[in-house]
């Protein structure tokens, strides 16, 4: 998130000063080097930002993937938080790529379960998160599905918990077959992504005392964004 500021001037003349956060889309196309089957290390990247709406962003992004042949590649993984506009973007443009949910923003919406069931900071919780990552780098997705809904909230905080996060695990079931990505050698977390959104967006654009206009913001973030790729590869298979 960058801090932005509408036009305004001190006179007054263009009315009250507003500022609001708006949000930086960031793409990453990155081929990784492999030893005994399993990524190891990010070798290449490519990077598109924009602080502009989706609309904006996708040309970018599909670019990206043109000049990283992205169709060309024997293998294509597409890591995601799991916002529904991306797996849609995703079927559209980049339909026979495999489909992972980060593992870590996974773990977030367990955490929310955990507490719904076990109190906030407690050894339960604690416990039923480590189980469920277990269960779910195993392959038990289906067990690990049927335990939350035989869970039983007692107040209706709790049961809305349970509505969420079931309809979330349940849409990413797919996604979340943690085993099998993991003996295939694929990455499971998206730190490439996350790090790329610290690098690119963060460092520069959302420190203290800040406010950009959006269009410098757009540009900073494009520049920032060519001057962190490495140069295209045929060889790339992550996005």
């Amino acid at each position: 998130m960058c801090p932005l500021r509408d036009p305004w001037k001190r006179d007054g003349s263009r009315g009250k000063l507003v500022c609001r956060y708006g949000e930086a889309k960031l793409g990453i196309a990155f081929q990784t080097r492999q030893q005994d089957g399993l990524d190891t290390e990010v070798i290449r990247r490519g990077c598109v930002g924009t602080m502009g709406d989706l609309a904006t962003f996708l040309p970018l992004l599909l670019t990206l993937g043109r000049q990283w042949r992205l169709e060309a590649a024997k293998e294509l993984i597409l890591l995601a938080d799991g916002a529904a506009w991306i797996w849609s973007l995703a079927a559209t443009h980049f339909p026979r790529a495999i489909q992972i949910l980060d593992f870590w923003h996974l773990t977030e919406h367990l955490w929310k379960v955990a507490r719904a069931m076990h109190g906030s900071a407690t050894e339960a919780a604690e416990a039923w998160v480590k189980q469920a990552q277990w269960d779910l780098k195993h392959d038990l997705t289906c067990s690990f599905l049927m335990g939350l809904r035989e869970w039983q909230p007692e107040s209706e905080e709790a049961r809305e918990v349970k509505r969420v996060e079931l309809a979330y695990f349940a849409a990413n079931e797919e996604r979340m077959r943690y085993g099998t990505f993991l003996k295939r050698g694929y990455m499971i977390g998206s730190g490439v992504m996350e790090s790329g959104c610290r690098q690119l967006a963060g460092q520069r654009l959302d420190q203290a005392g800040m406010h950009w206009r959006e269009e410098t913001a757009d540009a900073v973030l494009a520049i920032r964004a060519h001057r962190r790729s490495t140069g295209a590869s045929p060889l790339t298979h992550y996005a």
